[in-house]
């Protein structure tokens, strides 16, 4: 509060208003230590700035200042904020004076017990600068100086004092003619006191309490063994006005004097002693209040901090290859060569960058091909984590009746439905002493999309698909075994069963891509090696585990509503079943492949994958006319195409086990879907659509009627995929065969198909001819 806020008659009621007076009093002993102060720092050639001083000075330069990281008060003068907290200068002075002096304060290091007084935070808002050192370089600036003119005046005071009269004269009339704020207490004034002081800590912060001091300080400030007071006091009222003096000798005797401080004469020897009262104890309450900002949150998250990240990331573009710049891949592989974890992390992460990203068009990206080393060496460690080195061994080998994908699933519901599932032990679960580190799972499906990446571009595909090895791994890791109790698990020790169900995606994405490109062996199919027939027993099954499961081999139109809860205009099929499909189809189009899956596969699983794919065809009114649809007509070419390749290759006594087997009636479906697609379109231009499975669906009768080897003559034939007779060197011959009756039951049906028919399809004609035929 200032003098100059007070109303003019303000001296008339302070003699009836002890507390006013007091008020009076303060304001203008702050007033005069701020303009000392202000003087002092002109004389050195620093003004202060007007705002922190109250007092405008004409040689003050906001530009060139260096009070500039000082935050100012913007309510009071003669304060300046810290972590938005004001600190009083007039206070701090008494506090570090009457704590012994900078100089002991940052020796004791008691700054952060002066931060407490004015209820500073540690730490600066939104940084983690030390708030005590923050108010320390303040003072060091300000009144450090200050302090240190002080106490050489003072000793000059004291040593003349004691040479001539007690009455000293003012020991700042000497700087620039101001006078010395007669505010400031004699506890923090006298060098005896700061000598006393000197070996004492700073008191923690308490409730204010009256005293006899003319400010109105914490009772942490003041000082417990302060000397002569009342002369100080009485010292001080000698300079104020008449008014003021009588109104102040009228209220000595008030309730605060209980703690007043008397003292002795000063001694010849200049040693000053006294005696205080004790004060009364008073019962405090403290309340600590947590800094933090607030937030709106959801489950302990910043749900516009979340917004704001989104928002930003919708409009970034997307970085193209050359914003990468150069990249060294021999670093990349002696990153990757080192097992360190921070070096893994960097090669891991470029590589997902580099591997999703688009060089010059659609198809073209980073091409593994140009770094073979960078490809190894990523397989090494898909090994070494997941497996730990150890040798793949025949016990990784899927079995004949292999789990499927829904099953999977339904399993790790099931054990996650279980009453605390969480507290039971599992594979792959995160060892105790391993601290912060990620699992072996993280590295291990970081890699697999890596890998993924690599495969959709087309540039990578031909090289990728003639790396054996890259076969041999990622089939390796989507491997299983079974438990004593039955239920499966990940063959790798790295992965639970929920990382192998996600680890089994990967690969059927990636077999996906290279599969018309794969080729089991090189050298002569008919005695294909071991490690052939193996590795193309692991790819039908890894494929069939998407196709058989029971519950899932339904009719398109119960499939659709087994899957989605969308309209019927919206049915789609199962996006993994339809991949599957994709894979197998392109997997078993080569005879080279065909004849290596004759060797390797066993019947069983070849009569599973058969019947799953028969139950999934249309069947119903509604089944066809969903069919009529592009995405459906696409799922059941591929289920025609994926028929005729396990026909073809099928042992001539399986295939006459499936022409005529009554429970499976592979004659009756694949004759309707005939008869459907033939005469229930009456558009011709529709009628093309389905030409290409109406003749797959024929051939497929055909092979399975002929219950022959095909693999006597059998050569890689360079014909379209929906030529005839693919593997048999048949295709466009136009001679009558003989009819064995296959679809004899079906007479009147394959009479109107025959009728339907064009001109210009003679082969398919032939074919089912024959087929409704009986020769004796």
């Amino acid at each position: 509060m200032h003098a100059n806020n007070f109303p003019p008659d303000a001296a008339a009621a302070a003699q009836q208003n002890p507390a006013l007076a007091r008020q009076i009093m303060m304001a203008q002993q702050h007033k005069r230590f701020l303009m000392t102060l202000h003087q002092f720092h002109i004389n050195r050639g620093n003004p202060l700035p007007p705002q922190l001083t109250g007092i405008p000075s004409p040689t003050f330069n906001p530009q060139t200042t260096i009070w500039k990281q000082v935050e100012l008060c913007p309510t009071e003068h003669g304060a300046f904020r810290v972590a938005g907290k004001d600190v009083p200068l007039l206070r701090l002075w008494q506090i570090i004076s009457q704590a012994g002096g900078f100089n002991h304060v940052s020796a004791q290091n008691l700054w952060p017990r002066v931060i407490q007084v004015f209820d500073i935070p540690p730490e600066m808002p939104g940084t983690r600068e030390s708030a005590a050192m923050v108010l320390k370089s303040y003072y060091n600036g300000i009144l450090a100086p200050f302090e240190e003119l002080h106490r050489n005046n003072k000793n000059a005071q004291q040593q003349l004092a004691q040479a001539v009269q007690p009455a000293v004269p003012d020991p700042m009339g000497a700087i620039g003619g101001a006078q010395v704020p007669n505010s400031f207490p004699d506890a923090a004034m006298s060098p005896s006191a700061s000598r006393g002081r000197a070996n004492a800590s700073l008191p923690p912060s308490t409730p204010q309490a009256s005293g006899p001091a003319p400010l109105d300080l914490p009772a942490d400030t003041m000082v417990d063994n302060a000397p002569n007071v009342d002369s100080g006091l009485k010292r001080k009222l000698e300079l104020e006005e008449a008014e003021m003096k009588r109104s102040r000798q009228k209220t000595e005797p008030t309730p605060d004097a209980a703690s007043a401080v008397t003292a002795a004469p000063p001694s010849a020897s200049g040693s000053v002693q006294g005696s205080r009262a004790r004060a009364r104890p008073m019962r405090r309450k403290i309340e600590y209040v947590p800094f933090a900002r607030e937030v709106d949150t959801f489950g302990g998250r910043d749900l516009a901090a979340l917004e704001k990240y989104a928002e930003e990331a919708r409009r970034r573009p997307i970085r193209d290859f050359n914003d990468w710049g150069n990249i060294d891949v021999d670093h990349l592989i002696m990153s990757l060569r080192s097992r360190v974890a921070t070096e893994l992390s960097y090669a891991l992460t470029t590589l997902s960058m580099l591997s999703a990203m688009r060089i010059s068009g659609p198809n073209s990206g980073f091409q593994i091909s140009l770094c073979p080393d960078l490809l190894d060496e990523l397989l090494d460690l898909l090994e070494d984590t997941a497996f730990e080195g150890a040798m793949d061994t025949d016990a990784d080998t899927l079995d004949d009746d292999t789990f499927t994908h829904r099953e999977l699933m339904s399993h790790v519901y099931d054990e996650e439905d279980q009453p605390f599932a969480v507290l039971k032990p599992k594979q792959a679960g995160k060892p105790s002493g391993r601290g912060p580190l990620p699992p072996p799972s993280h590295a291990i499906q970081i890699i697999m999309g890596i890998l993924r990446n690599l495969c959709a571009f087309e540039a990578n595909c031909e090289f990728l698909a003639g790396q054996t090895r890259l076969y041999d791994c990622v089939l390796r890791l989507c491997s299983f075994r079974r438990e004593a109790d039955g239920s499966p698990n990940a063959a790798s020790p790295a992965l639970s069963l929920t990382n192998l169900i996600a680890t089994r995606k990967e690969a059927l994405y990636m077999l996906c891509n290279l599969a018309p490109y794969t080729r089991f062996t090189k050298k002569d199919p008919a005695n294909p090696p071991k490690v052939a027939l193996r590795r193309a027993k692991h790819v039908f099954q890894l494929l069939a585990s998407f196709i058989i499961d029971d519950t899932e081999s339904v009719p398109p139109l119960q499939h659709a509503q087994l899957w989605t809860n969308t309209p019927p205009q919206h049915y789609r099929p199962s996006g993994l079943t339809d991949i599957a499909l994709e894979a197998l189809t392109s997997v078993c189009q080569p005879d080279s492949n065909r004849q290596v899956l004759a060797k390797a596969l066993p019947n069983t699983s070849l009569w599973r994958t058969f019947t799953a794919l028969v139950h999934r065809l249309p069947v119903a009114e509604a089944d066809f006319q969903l069919v009529s649809r592009d995405v459906w007509y696409a799922y059941t070419e591929k289920l025609l195409l994926a028929l005729y390749s396990l026909a073809f290759f099928a042992p001539p006594a399986t295939k006459a086990k499936l022409a005529r087997d009554r429970s499976l009636a592979v004659r009756a479906v694949l004759m309707r879907v005939v008869h459907k697609l033939t005469r229930g379109v009456d558009a011709p231009e529709m009628r093309q659509w389905f030409t290409a499975p109406v003749r797959r669906a024929i051939e497929t009768l055909k092979v399975l009627e002929d219950a022959a080897d095909p693999f006597v003559v059998a050569e890689d034939t360079a014909a379209p995929t929906l030529s005839f007779g693919m593997g048999f060197g048949q295709g466009g011959e136009s001679t009558d065969e003989e009819g064995h009756g296959l679809l004899a039951a079906y007479r009147e049906h394959g009479l109107e198909v025959l009728l339907a028919m064009q001109a210009q399809e003679s082969v398919p004609f032939n074919e089912l001819d024959s087929l409704i035929r009986v020769e004796v």
